[in-house]
Protein backbone atom coordinates (compact mmCIF):
# COMPACT_ATOMS: atom_id res chain seq x y z
CA UNK A 1 0.00 0.00 0.00
CA UNK A 2 3.05 2.48 0.82
CA UNK A 3 4.68 1.63 -2.43
CA UNK A 4 1.38 2.14 -4.46
CA UNK A 5 0.59 5.30 -2.55
CA UNK A 6 4.24 6.60 -3.28
CA UNK A 7 4.25 5.88 -7.29
CA UNK A 8 0.99 7.74 -7.23
CA UNK A 9 2.57 10.86 -5.20
CA UNK A 10 0.79 10.27 -2.68
CA UNK A 11 3.03 10.58 0.32
CA UNK A 12 2.70 10.68 3.66
CA UNK A 13 5.06 11.85 6.83
CA UNK A 14 6.19 9.31 9.71
CA UNK A 15 4.26 11.36 12.05
CA UNK A 16 1.15 10.54 10.02
CA UNK A 17 1.45 7.10 9.50
CA UNK A 18 2.25 6.60 13.60
CA UNK A 19 -1.09 8.35 13.81
CA UNK A 20 -3.08 6.04 11.76
CA UNK A 21 -1.05 3.46 13.43
CA UNK A 22 -2.35 4.26 17.07
CA UNK A 23 -6.16 4.69 14.76
CA UNK A 24 -5.95 1.03 14.48
CA UNK A 25 -5.07 0.69 17.67
CA UNK A 26 -8.17 1.79 18.96
CA UNK A 27 -10.36 0.34 16.33
CA UNK A 28 -8.77 -2.98 18.01
CA UNK A 29 -6.99 -3.22 14.17
CA UNK A 30 -3.47 -4.58 16.49
CA UNK A 31 -2.31 -6.39 12.99
CA UNK A 32 -2.75 -3.60 11.01
CA UNK A 33 -1.25 -0.71 13.78
CA UNK A 34 1.93 -3.77 13.63
CA UNK A 35 2.22 -3.43 10.30
CA UNK A 36 2.34 0.14 9.58
CA UNK A 37 4.83 0.46 12.17
CA UNK A 38 6.91 -1.97 10.84
CA UNK A 39 6.78 -0.21 6.88
CA UNK A 40 6.91 2.92 8.20
CA UNK A 41 8.36 4.19 11.30
CA UNK A 42 12.20 4.45 9.85
CA UNK A 43 10.49 6.55 7.43
CA UNK A 44 12.83 9.64 6.22
CA UNK A 45 15.72 8.71 8.98
CA UNK A 46 19.01 7.67 9.49
CA UNK A 47 19.91 4.54 10.91
CA UNK A 48 22.10 6.18 13.41
CA UNK A 49 19.26 8.09 14.64
CA UNK A 50 16.59 5.67 14.74
CA UNK A 51 17.14 4.21 18.16
CA UNK A 52 16.96 7.18 20.53
CA UNK A 53 13.88 8.38 18.06
CA UNK A 54 11.92 5.20 18.03
CA UNK A 55 12.52 5.33 22.00
CA UNK A 56 11.02 8.65 22.06
CA UNK A 57 8.31 7.40 20.18
CA UNK A 58 7.25 4.49 22.18
CA UNK A 59 7.66 6.96 25.40
CA UNK A 60 4.87 9.08 23.92
CA UNK A 61 2.90 6.16 22.72
CA UNK A 62 2.86 4.85 26.34
CA UNK A 63 1.86 8.55 27.68
CA UNK A 64 -1.01 8.21 25.60
CA UNK A 65 -2.07 4.82 26.47
CA UNK A 66 -1.23 3.54 23.07
CA UNK A 67 0.38 0.51 24.70
CA UNK A 68 0.22 -1.55 21.59
CA UNK A 69 1.22 1.10 19.06
CA UNK A 70 4.37 1.49 21.77
CA UNK A 71 4.83 -2.19 21.54
CA UNK A 72 4.76 -2.70 17.81
CA UNK A 73 7.83 0.06 18.00
CA UNK A 74 9.92 -1.69 20.95
CA UNK A 75 9.87 -4.78 18.98
CA UNK A 76 10.75 -3.67 15.89
CA UNK A 77 13.61 -1.45 17.23
CA UNK A 78 14.84 -4.53 19.43
CA UNK A 79 14.72 -6.59 16.55
CA UNK A 80 16.54 -4.13 14.23
CA UNK A 81 19.16 -3.45 17.25
CA UNK A 82 19.22 -7.03 18.42
CA UNK A 83 22.11 -6.20 20.52
CA UNK A 84 20.66 -3.31 22.08
CA UNK A 85 20.39 -4.38 26.07
CA UNK A 86 18.42 -1.09 26.74
CA UNK A 87 15.44 -1.71 24.16
CA UNK A 88 15.20 -5.76 24.87
CA UNK A 89 15.01 -4.19 28.52
CA UNK A 90 12.13 -1.44 27.99
CA UNK A 91 9.91 -3.82 25.86
CA UNK A 92 10.37 -6.27 28.90
CA UNK A 93 9.24 -3.21 31.84
CA UNK A 94 6.55 -2.38 28.91
CA UNK A 95 4.81 -5.97 29.09
CA UNK A 96 5.64 -6.00 32.75
CA UNK A 97 3.93 -2.77 33.75
CA UNK A 98 1.31 -3.44 30.78
CA UNK A 99 1.42 -6.71 29.42
CA UNK A 100 1.67 -10.62 31.30
CA UNK A 101 3.84 -11.96 33.42
CA UNK A 102 3.97 -14.87 30.51
CA UNK A 103 4.76 -11.69 27.92
CA UNK A 104 7.85 -10.58 29.74
CA UNK A 105 9.00 -13.62 30.06
CA UNK A 106 8.68 -14.50 26.55
CA UNK A 107 10.63 -11.02 25.69
CA UNK A 108 13.32 -11.56 28.06
CA UNK A 109 13.74 -15.14 26.79
CA UNK A 110 14.06 -13.58 23.39
CA UNK A 111 16.52 -10.70 24.48
CA UNK A 112 19.21 -13.24 26.06
CA UNK A 113 19.56 -15.04 22.52
CA UNK A 114 20.45 -11.66 21.28
CA UNK A 115 22.72 -10.49 24.78
CA UNK A 116 23.94 -13.74 26.25
CA UNK A 117 25.98 -11.49 28.16
CA UNK A 118 23.58 -9.36 29.75
CA UNK A 119 23.75 -10.31 33.31
CA UNK A 120 20.76 -8.39 34.58
CA UNK A 121 18.36 -9.33 31.26
CA UNK A 122 19.46 -13.40 32.97
CA UNK A 123 18.58 -12.01 36.53
CA UNK A 124 15.61 -10.09 35.45
CA UNK A 125 13.84 -13.04 34.12
CA UNK A 126 14.83 -15.71 37.01
CA UNK A 127 13.30 -13.06 39.66
CA UNK A 128 10.18 -12.57 37.79
CA UNK A 129 10.16 -16.57 37.60
CA UNK A 130 11.24 -16.40 41.33
CA UNK A 131 8.71 -14.07 42.52
CA UNK A 132 5.80 -16.25 40.45
CA UNK A 133 7.31 -19.15 42.84
CA UNK A 134 8.42 -20.86 39.99
CA UNK A 135 11.59 -21.51 41.44
CA UNK A 136 12.88 -24.28 39.96
CA UNK A 137 12.58 -22.17 36.19
CA UNK A 138 14.47 -19.87 38.05
CA UNK A 139 17.39 -22.31 38.76
CA UNK A 140 16.69 -23.51 35.13
CA UNK A 141 17.38 -19.44 33.98
CA UNK A 142 20.14 -19.08 36.29
CA UNK A 143 21.95 -21.96 35.41
CA UNK A 144 21.61 -21.27 31.83
CA UNK A 145 23.40 -17.92 32.60
CA UNK A 146 26.51 -19.75 34.80
CA UNK A 147 27.48 -21.28 31.58
CA UNK A 148 27.81 -17.76 29.71
CA UNK A 149 29.01 -15.56 32.38
CA UNK A 150 30.80 -17.44 35.36
CA UNK A 151 32.05 -14.48 36.53
CA UNK A 152 29.23 -12.42 37.06
CA UNK A 153 28.32 -11.34 40.67
CA UNK A 154 24.55 -10.74 39.95
CA UNK A 155 24.86 -14.06 38.66
CA UNK A 156 25.75 -15.53 41.97
CA UNK A 157 24.05 -13.29 44.01
CA UNK A 158 20.86 -14.34 42.46
CA UNK A 159 21.06 -18.33 42.10
CA UNK A 160 21.98 -17.57 45.98
CA UNK A 161 18.72 -15.66 47.01
CA UNK A 162 16.89 -18.54 45.61
CA UNK A 163 17.93 -21.29 47.70
CA UNK A 164 17.65 -19.33 50.52
CA UNK A 165 14.13 -18.73 49.89
CA UNK A 166 13.64 -22.41 49.45
CA UNK A 167 15.19 -22.90 53.19
CA UNK A 168 18.56 -24.54 51.18
CA UNK A 169 21.28 -22.31 53.37
CA UNK A 170 23.64 -25.14 53.12
CA UNK A 171 23.40 -24.99 48.85
CA UNK A 172 22.97 -21.02 49.30
CA UNK A 173 26.46 -21.18 51.40
CA UNK A 174 28.27 -23.51 48.37
CA UNK A 175 26.82 -21.51 45.85
CA UNK A 176 27.96 -17.65 47.75
CA UNK A 177 31.52 -20.05 47.94
CA UNK A 178 31.82 -20.63 44.27
CA UNK A 179 30.85 -17.13 44.05
CA UNK A 180 33.73 -15.70 46.06
CA UNK A 181 36.22 -18.10 43.73
CA UNK A 182 34.65 -17.16 40.21
CA UNK A 183 33.18 -13.18 40.86
CA UNK A 184 35.61 -12.47 44.07
CA UNK A 185 33.40 -8.95 44.52
CA UNK A 186 33.19 -7.47 47.90
CA UNK A 187 29.38 -7.65 47.47
CA UNK A 188 29.25 -11.23 47.27
CA UNK A 189 32.01 -11.77 50.58
CA UNK A 190 29.55 -9.62 52.36
CA UNK A 191 26.34 -11.87 51.55
CA UNK A 192 28.45 -14.55 52.49
CA UNK A 193 28.97 -13.45 55.89
CA UNK A 194 25.71 -12.20 56.76
CA UNK A 195 24.29 -15.53 55.64
CA UNK A 196 26.67 -17.43 57.98
CA UNK A 197 25.41 -14.21 60.62
CA UNK A 198 21.49 -15.27 59.40
CA UNK A 199 22.36 -19.22 60.50
CA UNK A 200 24.57 -18.08 63.71
CA UNK A 201 27.58 -19.57 62.43
CA UNK A 202 29.98 -16.66 63.84
CA UNK A 203 33.45 -18.07 63.60
CA UNK A 204 32.51 -18.58 59.91
CA UNK A 205 31.15 -15.07 59.72
CA UNK A 206 34.49 -13.58 61.20
CA UNK A 207 36.56 -15.29 59.33
CA UNK A 208 34.90 -14.52 55.79
CA UNK A 209 35.18 -10.54 57.28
Amino acid sequence: AVSSLLTRGVTHTRAEWLAEAERCELAGSLVTCESIVQVTIGSGLDLADCESIWREDATHCIARKQIHTARAIFTHAATTFKADQDLWRDLAMLEKNHGSREKMLAVLHRAVEFCPEADHLWVLAAKEEFTAGNLDAARKIIAEAYKISPHSEQIWLAAAKIEQTDGKFEDAAGLLKLGRQKAGSGRVWMKSAILERQLKHHAQELALL
